[in-house]
């Protein structure tokens, strides 16, 4: 595994030794030895301070722990490829996710099916090989849902359009919507549905997610989304703004049981033979 030259040379340049960096973070100095050399990453809890102590963004920290664009791997041990970019590495060390989608189910919660469809809607033409490599990788971010012995806390608001738009064959949302129900039941997983009566247009809002991290309760970043991919809001006000955007949401929808009644009642619906979306 290649060095973290980019790394050593931001300690350097702060005028920090290897010994000085670990006492401030309070790790041995050869964990920061091995973080420099490749050999180890760092663990969720130490990403923050170090990024602190650097003077940099956790975006930022990512990019010099991954300067060669090799696989990242998270807390969890999933490997993400390099093409997700920041974001599956920051999702993967996170202690909570608040997410926002107006169109599609969030990627944690997705089936194998529903993947493959999503994938397969890709508006350029890609290679089904791809679709199933891309597929298989957002799969296997999943896996943070049963990390041990802290899963990852997610916390979902969805507009009533995701319920209804199959992104491909009609019949992959009845697995789904069963999905969703069984995933909304489980203790770290909140799911809440804006209905179309709520009054909010969940769709007037982009796709966005917020991120806590380990021993901390506020998000200390926000991730906004358009065609070009994610955007990263790391200054105070921004996450701030966005946070209040998610408890407006969220004051709006359903609570977690009335959402649940609603997707079974969906799935119920679509698996008779006359359903009309």
């Amino acid at each position: 595994m290649p060095a973290r030259i980019q790394l050593a040379a931001r300690r350097k340049a702060l005028g920090y030794s290897q010994e000085s960096l670990a006492q401030a973070i309070q790790v041995t100095t050869s964990a920061v030895a091995r973080w420099e050399q490749g050999t180890s990453t760092p663990k969720a809890i130490y990403r923050q301070p170090l990024a602190k102590i650097l003077e940099i963004t956790p975006v930022d920290l990512e990019g010099l722990l991954d300067v060669e664009g090799r696989q990242i791997t998270g807390v969890n041990g999933h490997h993400v490829p390099s093409w997700l970019g920041h974001y599956a590495s920051l999702e993967q060390s996170a202690s909570r996710v608040r997410t926002f989608e107006p169109l599609v189910v969030p990627a944690l919660l997705q089936t194998t099916a529903y993947a493959h469809e999503i994938e397969s809607a890709y508006h350029l033409p890609v290679t089904d090989e791809e679709i199933a490599r891309r597929a298989e990788v957002r799969l296997a971010r999943q896996g943070v849902l049963e990390r041990m012995p802290d899963p990852l806390q997610l916390s979902c608001i969805i507009d009533e359009a995701v319920l209804h738009r199959a992104p491909g064959n009609p019949s992959t949302m009845i697995g789904q919507l069963e999905h969703l129900v069984a995933m909304g039941q489980q203790e770290n997983i909140d799911i809440r549905v804006i209905t179309f009566e709520d009054g909010v247009p969940g769709v007037a809002f982009g796709a966005f997610q917020l991120l806590t991290s380990p021993g901390s309760t506020e998000p200390y970043i926000a991730c906004s989304e358009d065609l070009i991919g994610k955007r990263y809001h790391d200054s105070a006000g921004a996450v701030t703004a966005y946070q209040q955007l998610f408890d407006h949401l969220g004051a709006a929808a359903l609570d977690p049981v009335a959402s649940i009644d609603l997707m079974k009642t969906m799935q119920r619906k679509r698996a008779t033979d006359d359903y009309v979306p």
